[in-house]
């Protein structure tokens, strides 16, 4: 026979503290005693112990704090060798407790997110935050809500037999054919159109007789100079109570990723912390001078570039995963380019992300442009124009992707496209703290619209 007495040496109800022992505990919650009854010497034996609580939700397996569509991704990821379940994640997906984790499990799962009732029946939602989670700037206005800024989108999970999302155009639909909003829809993190709006009104079909539970995203990919994009209705063929939910929040913590440009920005924001400890919330930085999608790529070795995390050299995808960073944002191509060329940065840029998202499925990164250089100090392959082709190239890599692509560097440059004087502190691509003034306004913005805080 045996018990665990917790708390103890804990305050009282009183408020008195129950005794003096320990007082290094870090956690009176997660410290007790152990009692134990002894038949060879009939008594009772104690000793003190600490203990790590695993909080298990089950059909949790993405362990975000939410059941949802993200956690059925997630099973059938597990399931198909993509992925390996540990700890909590394992535990979460075992859903009817038999002790494995199979097939009928992730069938469990889809039939609890649906809440059948039973009944088929087209039913329509609007896109709002009762049933949307909804990033970045937008407008609701005579039953539409309308995506007006690039990045902005609307994000929800599906429980259907069929679903569709009816589109509506704004006067950009007006413009020649290279200046329309174009937008983006996604299934499951796969692009399933990419299209210009071109129309008053476009009706996607997400799927169409085949009863699934689904993440759903669409997101402008345009500039806000050629209009928006509207939601007008989401459209559904379902029996679950309520087929249309919106996409959790997920607890905040920051990575960013980069060279000595994005080593500067870490600089600029420990100053600003050690006045501010809320500058940015839970930051965490993974940089290098010189370092490259190229370099992220190469094996660990006493040659290598890798950050250094927890002591030793890792490659940035397992430093994410370690730290637990869900926002990840990357900063790189100016050592690419000389090496790699243009097309070879953009490939390297997609093979980093895949690899994080291979350790962090539910990572949302964000790819920060390349920054333009000072007048006058070009060279033949690491140039201005060469630069622009590839924030050019990162940004369809974004928008196919899903991703949200992040211009700052032309918020720095003249009209003829150089960095500004006020803006370099060395004529050639590192910045002074006035430009880095201005990374701050457009990634709190971000921030404001994208990332819940401590949530």
């Amino acid at each position: 026979k045996a018990a665990l007495i917790t708390q103890i040496g804990g305050k009282l109800k009183s408020g008195i503290p129950h005794d003096g022992r320990a007082p290094d505990y870090d956690d009176w919650t997660l410290n007790g005693d152990i009692i134990v009854w002894n038949d060879v010497l009939s008594h009772y034996e104690s000793d003190s112990a600490s203990f790590e609580i695993i909080v298990t939700d089950v059909g949790d397996v993405n362990v975000d704090g939410y059941f949802d569509a993200s956690d059925l991704t997630a099973m059938q990821d597990a399931l198909h060798g993509k992925t390996v379940l540990t700890g909590n994640a394992a535990q979460n997906a075992d859903f009817n407790e038999d002790g494995t984790t199979d097939i009928f499990d992730l069938a469990l799962m889809q039939r609890e997110l649906a809440a059948d009732t039973g009944v088929v029946s087209d039913q329509t939602f609007p896109c709002t935050s009762e049933y949307v989670k909804l990033q970045s700037r937008t407008v609701a206005e005579n039953g539409v809500t309308w995506l007006v800024q690039s990045g902005a989108a609307m994000e929800c999970s599906i429980s259907a037999e069929t679903a569709k999302i009816t589109l509506a155009g704004s006067s950009g639909i007006k413009n020649g054919a290279d200046y329309r909003p174009r937008y983006g829809v996604y299934v499951d993190g796969e692009l399933v159109e990419d299209a210009l709006m071109d129309e008053a009104s476009h009706t996607v079909t997400l799927w169409e007789g085949e009863q699934k539970t689904a993440a759903v995203k669409v997101m402008l990919l345009s500039e806000a100079m050629y209009g928006g994009v509207g939601i007008a209705s989401i459209d559904v063929v379902s029996s679950a109570a309520i087929p249309v939910k919106p996409t959790p929040q997920r607890k905040l913590c920051i990575e960013f990723i980069g060279d000595s440009i994005t080593l500067g920005w870490k600089n600029y924001n420990n100053s600003k912390l050690a006045s501010d400890p809320s500058f940015f919330g839970e930051t965490h930085f993974l940089c290098e001078g010189s370092y490259g999608a190229g370099h992220a790529l190469e094996p660990v070795s006493s040659e290598s570039l890798h950050p250094v995390y927890q002591g030793e050299q890792r490659p940035i995808w397992e430093s994410i995963r370690l730290m637990g960073a869900k926002k990840v944002f990357i900063c790189f191509g100016l050592n690419d380019i000389a090496v790699y060329g243009v097309d070879g940065t953009v490939e390297n840029f997609n093979k980093v992300c895949d690899k994080i998202l291979e350790n962090v499925p539910d990572a949302e990164i964000y790819i920060i442009s390349a920054m333009y250089m000072y007048r006058g100090s070009e060279m033949t392959k690491l140039n201005n124009p060469n630069l622009r082709t590839l924030n050019a190239g990162l940004r369809d890599m974004c928008s196919r992707r899903g991703m949200l692509f992040v211009d700052i560097a032309s918020h720095l440059v003249d009209n003829e496209g150089y960095v500004l004087e006020k803006y370099s502190s060395d004529h050639y691509v590192h910045q002074t703290a006035e430009a880095y003034d201005i990374w701050a306004d457009i990634l709190r913005s971000i921030a404001a619209h994208n990332i819940v805080w401590g949530y």
